[in-house]
Order: structure tokens, then sequence, then C-alpha cells
């Protein structure tokens, strides 16, 4: 009991220190905020609300269909967003914390890479070798929409804030930053050559971040060195006023694209225009992807997994703990763009802002903890349980996403495996999944499942039935020859047979001649001797005479009959058939 009682103060106040130090990292002149997200850090530029047009006309350099009709936006909430795309460094220190492994790493055909000369897909490549050099300053690509959306909520979790994709809109704003012009450095291609890295001027890969000059609002490469995913799914822009529009519902169509802004290094500099549109397939990883977060208002709520509505965060703080997130600065963030925003000295006098207290600030999550505490102890006392009693485990869940689903299974060891069931386009699917260790396991079905369902879990120690081996049996014996047949016996000798004495021929009528048999032969196991391959068959009709018109020659008998007698045989014409011999004995 006490070793779990010190692991609840310990998970406590180690949230209430993340909620701490977080709060402590706004700047002074509230236009700066540096997130420590597991030891890296994430700097973010405040984007004040307002107003601009989205898209662009025919008459603009470079326009493209898919950019009209230009409409009226309204952004209502001051954002964060990230100065510079999330780089290498960034991503490898999520991914150290997490274990996670991207879908290029997981697929059999690897990511989209540089062979020199093009895009290719190949197995080995991935974040890690997207086919050229990099630094931990370069911007991240080979990553999905996924692998991004998994970026974002291990940021959430770690910050107690709402770290997220921003929407199509809203960088589409950022990116312009008050300007007008196609590029936000100017109208001409040159201007956007200063601004960002494209074909023409960065080489065969990406650039590391900031080194070109940023826009007005202060982030750098919104234009070149890599596209962003955005939160959108692709759809045509409707005319009309619009006010924070998304359009991040997943329709769970096989065709669905996701929203890609900026241009990048393989691209032209047309690709780079503020207005210009992008997009692909969520499960996309090629080597000009990247991304970039932004940090929601606390107005919209804690981080889902708590108590939002949105499919790709996760909780913000340990389970159980009771703390809540706290505003993104201790002071209001708006204060600093109070003059951008057209209020006058007569309203900041009439408004002082309030009295700021460190005390307050420390003393206040601390007291939560300590509550948490409290409660815990109340808890345990009233409802005691004998010391052997198990602590049941929650068992895994999920949460659907566009081409997946994420498994959740905490208190599971490492190795272990889930087999589940779902509905993919209509068809019923079942597979075993491994978990990889991370909180959170991606399950890649590509396209939007239905009906997802655990239906066990299976231990470390248990065969995989795709990998399991079938025993290796021995292969039969050879049937055992039958020995061969006995030799035949020699056949009885043939009986004798008398010949027939007196025959005489009936007018018209024909007559048998019959010859006596003679000695018989012994047959070889071949079937008959060398000596005559004609078996001679005992009391053979030689010829069946017409005594009305052939005449008849007596033939003295063979052995075994009279001397004496004589029988009638035929005159054969030596041009006649060969005689009919009867049938011959088979031996």
């Amino acid at each position: 009991m006490q070793g779990g009682l010190a692991r609840s103060v310990a998970c406590a106040l180690l949230a209430s220190a993340v909620v701490v130090s977080s709060s402590l990292e706004a700047r002074a002149d509230e236009k700066d905020l540096v997130l420590d997200v597991g030891g890296t850090k994430l700097e973010m530029r405040l984007v004040p609300k307002g107003s601009f047009v989205q898209g662009s006309g025919p008459s603009e350099t470079s326009h493209e269909k898919d950019e009209e009709p230009p409409h009226q936006v309204t952004i209502t909430k001051d954002l964060w967003f990230g100065k510079t795309p999330v780089t290498r460094g960034q991503f490898a220190k999520f991914v150290s914390d997490t274990r996670y492994v991207t879908e290029a790493e997981k697929g059999q055909s690897g990511g989209s890479g540089w062979d020199g000369k093009q895009l290719t897909q190949k197995k080995d490549f991935s974040w890690k070798n997207p086919g050229f050099a990099q630094g931990d300053d370069h911007p991240v690509v080979l990553v999905t929409f996924a692998d991004a959306t998994a970026f974002v909520a291990w940021a959430s979790r770690k910050t107690g804030r709402r770290v997220r994709l921003p929407t199509e809109a809203e960088w589409e704003y950022a990116a312009r930053g008050g300007t007008t012009t196609p590029w936000y450095a100017g109208p001409a291609e040159s201007d956007a050559l200063t601004a960002g890295w494209f074909k023409a001027n960065a080489g065969n890969g990406t650039r590391p971040v900031a080194q070109k000059k940023p826009n007005p609002f202060g982030l750098f490469d919104m234009s070149g060195n890599v596209f962003e995913w955005c939160r959108d799914v692709y759809v045509p822009y409707h005319d009309g006023v619009a006010v924070d529009p998304d359009s991040t519902a997943s329709g769970g169509n096989e065709n669905e694209r996701r929203v890609l802004r900026g241009g990048s290094w393989l691209k032209d500099v047309k690709r780079g225009r503020s207005a210009a549109r992008y997009r692909n397939t969520p499960g996309s990883r090629n080597a000009d992807n990247g991304f970039r977060v932004v940090v929601a208002p606390s107005d919209e709520g804690i981080a889902p997994g708590v108590g939002g509505t949105a499919s790709e965060f996760a909780p913000t703080s340990p389970l159980g703990t009771g703390t809540t997130p706290t505003p993104l600065s201790s002071s209001s963030p708006t204060a600093g763009v109070a003059a951008k925003r057209g209020l006058g000295e007569a309203d900041a006098a009439a408004n002082p802002p309030e009295p700021f207290s460190w005390g307050l600030l420390v003393a206040s999550p601390l007291a939560a903890a300590a509550a948490v505490v409290s409660w815990m102890l109340l808890r345990r006392k009233r409802t005691p349980r004998p010391e052997s009693a198990a602590t049941p485990s929650a068992g895994p869940t999920t949460r659907v996403g566009d081409d997946g689903f994420f498994v959740r299974a905490p208190g599971v060891a490492a190795g272990s495996r889930v087999r589940y069931e779902a509905t993919v386009n209509g068809t019923q699917v079942s597979d075993v999944v491994p978990l990889e260790g991370a909180e959170e396991t991606f399950v890649y079905t590509g396209s939007r499942p239905t009906g997802v369902r655990i239906l066990e879990v299976l231990p470390p120690a248990a065969v995989d039935y795709r990998t399991a081996q079938r025993p290796v049996e021995a292969p039969p014996a050879p049937p055992r020859q039958p020995p061969p047949p006995p030799p035949l016996p020699a056949p009885a000798p043939a009986p004798k047979t008398a010949p027939l004495q007196g025959l005489r021929s009936a007018p018209s009528s024909p007559s048998i001649a019959v010859a006596p048999s003679p000695p018989a032969r012994t047959p070889t196991l071949h079937g008959l001797s060398p000596a005559d391959e004609t078996l001679q068959a005992p009391a053979i009709v030689v010829a069946v005479v017409d005594t009305s018109s052939s005449s008849s020659v007596p033939v003295a008998a063979s052995s075994g009959g009279d001397a004496d007698a004589t029988t009638l045989m035929p005159t054969v014409d030596a041009d006649a058939a060969e005689p009919f011999l009867g049938t011959p004995r088979a031996y």
C-alpha cells in the first residue's frame, strides 16, 4: 500500500511540475512561446485573430482553378504557430520517447525517397533516410498524416496544452501575414526565392529551417522547403463569408485526400504561393512532406481523451491526477497585440491588468495535487481490499482514424499482440498485430474502419498464427516391391488325336480335312523355344475344302495313326489366302 501511495504522490507532483514549467514558458513580449516537449523545444509565435480573403482570382500569377472562388474568412481566435516546420531532431525525440514506428518503416514498400533523379519508393527510404543528407535542424520528411497526428498527440500529453495541426484556412491566414500578393515576400518569383527553398535554389534535398527571411508574422519556411500537412480533407471552396472553416470530418471515402500547403524543395516556385493548394492521400510518405504544429487557445477545451471531441489527441495529463490545463500564459496573450486591434489608451486604462502573483501560480497546482492525494487516502480507508486481491487492469481501447485505428493497452506487457476484427469498405477483416510499446499503436487498414473490436490479448510467449510452423513430418517409406512371379510350369504334352479315316466329300457340301497333331514343343520364359517361333496346336484345321470345285490328294497320316490310313487333303492354291489356323492355346 505504501509503495502505491508513494507512486501516486510522485505522479501528482510530476503533473503539477509540468503545468508550472509550461506556464513559465511565455516570454515577456507575449509574442513568443517556447514549449518543453520531453526535452526538446518547440518555439511558437503568436498569430492574432483577424480576417482575410482566402483563395485567388484568375488574374493572379500561376492561378489554379481550385483556388476559386476567393472568399472572406474570419479567424476568431488567437493561435500559437510553430515558428518552423517540425525538425528531424524534434521528431527523433518523439520517436525515442514513445518508440513510435512510422508508416514508411512498418510497410513492406517503404517510402518515396530521392534516388538522385526523382522520388522513388523503396523499402530503405524512411524519415531516417530520405535519400539525401539531413541534420537535426532540417525539417522532418517522409511522414504521413497519421505520423504527424501521433506527434501532436504526444506533444499534447507532454505539455498539457492542445497541440494540433492547423486547418487549411488557419494555415493560409498565418502564411499571408496580412499580405495580398501571390507570395508573402512579394509579387514576383524572384521575391519568393528570397523567402523559401524551391527546385531553382534548393538543390537535391531539404535545407535547414529558418535560413530565409520570415513572413510578417515572424514565421519561417511558410513558402518552400517542405509541404506541410493540414487537418482538412481536400474539398472545393464555397462562395460566401466563412468563420473558422473546418473540413476535418472524414467521409470514409477511399479516394479521400488531405490538404498540404507551402510548396517544397522539389517543386517550382508557383507551388509556394500563399493561395496554392495541394493534396495527397493520408498515407503518402514523400521526401518533401512535413508538418507544422499549432497550440490552440485554452477556450477550445482540454485535449480530447479527457473531455474533447476531436480524435487526434490524447489525455493532457496522467489519468486520476485531477489536474487541469492552464492558460497559454500567465496573463492574456492578446494584450501584446491590443494596438493592432484598435484599442485606445482609455480602454487600457479602464481595464488595467491584474497584478501577477508568483505565489498563486506555484501554490495552485500544489494544492490540487494535495487534494488528489487526500482523496486517494480517504478512498483507501473506506474501501479496504484483501492483500491477495488482484488489481484489475484496464482492457485495450481503440479510437478510429481516417485509414486505420489506434490501440491503447495500458498495463499490457511489451511484445504482446492483440487480435481484432473490424469492417473496412463493407468487408469484415480480422488480424493479429503486435503492440509497439508506445502508449498507442496505430493499425493501418487502408480506409476508415467501423465496428472495431479487440477480441483477445496474446501474451509475448504466444505464437502468432501467421508465423506458426507446422511440424515437419518424415516422408513416408517407399512401398515394398512385390516378389517376382514364379516361372510358368511347362505345359503337359498335347494328347494325340487319331486321324479321321475314310472321309469322303459330299456333293455341293464343303468338307473339313484335319491333320494330325505334330509333337508339342516346350516354351521358354519368353513364350516359344528358339527353334520354332510358331507354336503348333493339336487337331488344327488345315483347310475348308469345297469338293465340288477342287481335287483332293490323299496324304499319309502322321505319327499316332494307322500307317495304312489315308486322309483326304485338298490342293491349296498358292495365291489363295493364308489358311485359318484356329485359336492358339495361351501359355
